[in-house]
C-alpha cells in the first residue's frame, strides 16, 4: 500500500489538498509499519523457537528478518518434514506430469497443491537473490542449458527451499560453499544476464 500510495503521489494532475493527504498517508503508513517491525522482533525475541531459526535464516544475505519471519510462520515447525522432498511437496514445488497411458504427454508442471503463501514467498526472495552471484551463476547455467525464464525462476525457488530446509535441519548457519561445491565462476557472470 506504501508504494500505491507512493505512484498515486507522482501524478502531476493532482491538486495541493490532495498531494497532502496523500502525504500524510504515507507518513501514517510509515510509522505503521515500523511499529509492526517493533511488535514483530520483540515477538521473535522472547519466543526461543522463532529466535533461533529465525537468527539462521537471517544469515542468508536475500532474508530480512521479516522474510524470515514469514518463512517461519508458513513452515510452522521444520522437524516434521523428515526429508526435503516432503517440504518441496508442502510447498508446491513438486513437478507435475500430464500423461494418460501412452498416448498423451505433457510437459512438466508446478501444481496448484501446496502452500500458495509459501510459494508467493519463495518467489519474491527467489527475484531478489538473483542478485546473489552464487544464484546468478546456477541461473545462468541452467539458461545455458536452454530453459525458459519461469522454468529458471521455479527452480531457483525449489533451489531456496533446500537452502531453508538444510539451515534450519542442520541449525548451521548458511555456508555458500555447502550449497554450490565446487566453486562457480561468480565474477564472470553479469548481473544483467540474468532477468528474473
Amino acid at each position: 500500500m506504501e508504494r500505491q500510495e507512493a505512484n498515486r503521489l507522482e501524478n502531476s494532475r493532482l491538486d495541493a489538498q490532495t498531494r497532502q493527504e496523500i502525504q500524510e498517508h504515507l507518513q501514517d503508513l510509515s510509522t505503521r509499519i515500523q511499529e509492526v517491525k517493533k511488535r514483530l522482533h520483540a515477538h521473535i525475541e522472547q519466543h526461543e523457537t522463532r529466535k533461533s531459526p529465525c537468527a539462521l535464516l537471517i544469515s542468508r544475505p536475500w532474508i530480512a528478518e521479516l522474510s524470515a519471519a514469514r518463512r517461519l510462520s508458513e513452515l510452522v515447525d521444520i522437524k516434521r518434514f523428515k526429508t526435503v522432498k516432503q517440504l518441496v511437496a508442502h510447498a508446491g514445488l513438486a513437478p507435475e506430469e500430464r500423461s494418460s497411458g501412452t498416448s498423451v504427454r505433457g510437459k512438466a508442471f508446478i501444481g496448484k497443491s501446496g502452500r500458495s503463501r509459501l510459494r508467493k514467498a519463495l518467489y519474491m526472495c527467489a527475484v531478489a537473490s538473483t542478485h546473489d552471484p552464487a544464484i546468478r551463476a546456477f541461473a545462468q547455467r541452467l539458461r545455458q542449458r536452454g530453459k525458459l525464464a519461469k522454468v529458471v525462476l521455479t527452480t531457483v525457488m525449489r533451489k531456496l527451499l533446500h537452502m531453508l530446509y538444510s539451515i534450519l535441519k542442520s541449525e548451521n548457519p548458511y555456508d555458500p560453499t555447502k550449497v554450490f561445491p565446487g566453486g562457480v565462476a561468480l565474477a564472470s557472470i553479469p548481473e544483467e544476464e540474468v532477468a528474473a
